[in-house]
């Protein structure tokens, strides 16, 4: 029997963990997915995003076996020194390293400097994950520039694979690192196998959900002052799921939809644990994400794959939605058009509203069937 590749992954968050969204799904399908072809040995904190305490039942700061492949190390805050990861990669002698960040401290820099220490002749795959995207860019923007003038002038981006998940984000890759190798292999996302199923839709009756942290990138706000355009007869809910990420951005968001009327009903609900996304999708009749960019947005296909329509900006790789029925992605700079959806969505009846739903999950459907992942993967990590 030939003997797995080794794959060392530094991630600041895994499962059990699910607050922190897209990083966490991608790594985990990707785990998952791969599982067959490589021993993989995961490296990441002892808690979810924003949490003071580490998850239960697990072993902090030691290897966690969860199969026979899968090994976690969950490393307690402060744990990872530069001697500590020295010793840590030196243990599990990685064929390939992946670092699934750009900026993160403990997960990516850290790790870059004690694989340069130990002179590692290994592969190391490097997958941005949408933080070099324009609109992840607008967040901290200094500091994440100054950075990436000094991470150029360290050699690292001539070294490394750099991981694309769409062409958006090789060009954006590209941008900043013109001579840096790049190769592309799609999220692999969560799939919903079971018949569709339509939610009863009524003239001027709107269920609408956003699931996704509560940050100024992922623009909740422009959605509710849009919703104060709404006509007194018109009946919204709009359910927010997604981690307080931003303390005086989430007070913002409370405090415009404390001030619409009674006909829209809004509900902050928190984080929705990854499990019960799919089933909570169904509940609603439009997925609703005016963000600033996305790597992939899981929950935008998660919603797809439920056969739930999209209310999306055009800065995520989930385009031409209109043409397939699957929703909408339009510039939030063009506020008229998000307030024409949200009134067609209103007038739908059920008949119209089906067409939608089925046109989402066949766009779902449609784009899986263009997927290899196992051939893209292998030219990731092997070529």
């Amino acid at each position: 029997m030939v003997e797995k590749k080794r794959i060392l992954l530094f991630t600041d968050w895994f499962t059990p963990g699910y607050k922190a969204g897209g990083p966490i799904q991608s790594c985990k399908n990707l785990v998952a997915h791969l599982e067959n072809e490589y021993e993989f040995y995961i490296l990441t904190s002892d808690r979810d995003i924003n949490e003071k305490m580490p998850f239960a039942g697990i072993a902090v700061n030691m290897w966690n076996m969860i199969s026979s492949d899968i090994h976690v190390w969950y490393a307690s805050p402060g744990s990872l020194s530069l001697n500590n990861l020295r010793h840590l990669i030196g243990s599990v002698d990685p064929d390939i390293v992946y670092l699934n960040s750009m900026f993160s401290k403990s997960f990516t820099l850290l790790p870059l400097l004690a694989l340069k220490r130990i002179r590692f002749e290994g592969r190391v795959v490097l997958a941005p994950r949408g933080m070099l995207h324009s609109g992840a860019l607008q967040q901290k923007g200094l500091k994440k520039k100054l950075f990436l003038q000094i991470f150029r002038l360290t050699g690292w981006p001539r070294k490394l694979q750099f991981h694309a998940t769409d062409e958006q984000e090789l060009k954006d890759i590209k941008s900043f690192f013109p001579t840096a190798n790049v190769k592309m292999a799609p999220n692999i996302p969560n799939v919903d196998n079971s018949s569709l199923s339509f939610p009863v839709k009524q003239k001027d009756e709107l269920k609408a959900i956003f699931v996704s942290r509560i940050h100024p990138k992922k623009n909740l706000h422009f959605l509710l002052e849009l919703f104060r355009e709404l006509k007194p007869a018109q009946k919204l809910t709009f359910d927010i799921y997604g981690v307080f990420d931003d303390e005086a951005y989430t007070s913002q968001c409370k405090k415009l939809a404390s001030a619409l009327p009674d006909n829209i009903l809004i509900n902050f609900h928190g984080p929705l644990a990854s499990r019960d996304v799919l089933v909570t999708l169904k509940k609603s009749h439009v997925f609703m994400l005016p963000t600033l960019g996305e790597n992939f947005g899981h929950a935008i296909f998660e919603s797809l794959t439920a056969g739930r329509p999209v209310l999306i900006s055009d800065q995520t790789p989930w385009r031409d939605l209109t043409v397939a029925k699957a929703g909408w992605d339009l510039p939030v700079a063009n506020k008229q058009a998000y307030s024409n959806v949200i009134e067609q969505l209103l007038n739908m009846e059920q008949e119209e509203f089906n067409v939608w739903a089925n046109g989402a999950k066949n766009h779902s459907v449609e784009y899986l069937a263009k997927q290899d992942y196992f051939s893209t993967y292998s030219k990731l990590f092997n070529e």
